[in-house]
């Protein structure tokens, strides 16, 4: 198996363990194709441990097995998320200017064993920023419909891989695995430059602006469905020429291979008839 499979597997295993992950995101998209993203997390240090020792793993299954290694990119890049100091971050985020990347805020505090991320990034326009390399796993599809509106969607991390869908099915097992995953919580809200049409399943919905929440203290199959389901919110054009593009699919996920399976894909994850 190669590296580049294994971390991001390893990293979520080591999240899932860990528990009391809490993340913010909202994204704004304006009508000239540029906008802000802004994200709160926590980390707790014994997930740091934890993704430190899940690297080290990584390295020596990759070697055992004949695997290509990850680049020290994708290394960074991990160890960036879940061991971050304020330093390295600000160092590969001005990196990223070639992207129109900009740091409007960072801090990084650590504090009762963890440690707490916020940051604002502004962007010139998406376009550019879905051609950086970590996009290919953070970020998400702008296509346009028939009708002329768009939809922006995220892909699911997997179809099957880790997909503890049995989760739902054993008490037993929700009892288990409840005080490792207990204080999970992602949300994300995205705020496109048109009005919203539709939006597969939010928490929050209104006219402007869309809202998922995943937290496990809620619904037990919150990690399940944060894998497995894309976001996807729809939006009127209104004249706009915002630049389209797809981010690339997990490698068992099925890759729309047209702009009409593309269109389709996102239709039907918003709930479309």
């Amino acid at each position: 198996m190669h590296k580049l499979v294994i971390v991001p597997l390893l990293a979520l295993l080591a999240l899932l363990a860990a528990g009391c992950i809490r993340v913010e995101q909202k994204l704004t998209l304006n009508a000239d194709a540029s906008g802000k993203f802004q994200v709160t997390y926590t980390v707790p240090e014994e997930t740091t441990q934890r993704i430190r020792a899940m690297l080290k793993l990584a390295d020596e299954l990759s070697e055992a097995s004949g695997g290509v290694p990850a680049t020290p990119a994708e290394d960074a890049l991990t160890k960036l998320v879940f061991d971050p100091k304020e330093p390295e971050l600000r160092t590969w985020l001005e990196a990223q200017a070639v992207h129109g990347i900009h740091i409007d805020e960072l801090d990084v505090e650590s504090r009762s064993a963890r440690r707490e991320v916020k940051m604002t990034l502004s962007f010139d326009n998406i376009a550019e920023v879905a051609k950086a390399d970590f996009f290919a796993r953070y970020g998400f599809s702008l296509a346009k419909t028939v009708d002329g509106q768009y939809m922006l969607f995220t892909r699911p991390a997997t179809s099957s891989a880790l997909d503890p869908t049995w989760i739902a099915d054993s008490q037993d097992d929700y009892i288990m695995l409840a005080p490792l995953l207990s204080g999970f919580r992602y949300a994300l809200e995205i705020i496109p430059p048109g009005t919203i049409t539709k939006a597969s399943n939010p928490q929050h919905q209104s006219p402007y602006s869309v809202q998922w929440i995943f937290d496990f203290d809620a619904d037990h199959l919150a990690v399940a469905n944060l894998q497995r389901k894309p976001m996807t919110v729809v939006f009127n054009a209104g004249g706009m020429n915002l630049p389209e593009f797809r981010q690339s699919m997990p490698q068992d996920v099925a890759e729309p291979t047209s702009p009409a399976a593309t269109n389709a894909l996102a239709t039907a994850a918003a709930g479309a008839p």
